[in-house]
């Protein structure tokens, strides 16, 4: 089984007038195991075009946007 996940990296106020960057690992919800990694990668693709056309039209100033799969047990508590 494969869960998809995604690596947000923002650009955030550092509290001194500056710019950090903060990056954060997402996971989707409700939570979705995929049988094979193929029908997962098919699905990451779609959301990952979603939420980078959505970032986009937010003019949302991050510095990437990374998605993939990965195996897990079918016993993994999320």
């Amino acid at each position: 089984m494969f869960e998809m996940w995604l690596i947000m990296c923002l650009m955030v106020s550092d509290g001194n007038m500056g710019m950090k960057q903060e990056c954060t690992e997402y996971k989707e919800k409700p939570y979705v195991l995929y049988r094979t990694e193929e029908r997962c990668m098919s699905e990451t693709q779609k959301k990952l075009a979603i939420t980078m056309r959505g970032m986009s039209n937010l003019g949302a100033d991050y510095k990437s946007l990374k998605a993939g799969c990965k195996k897990v047990n079918d016993e993994t508590k999320h």
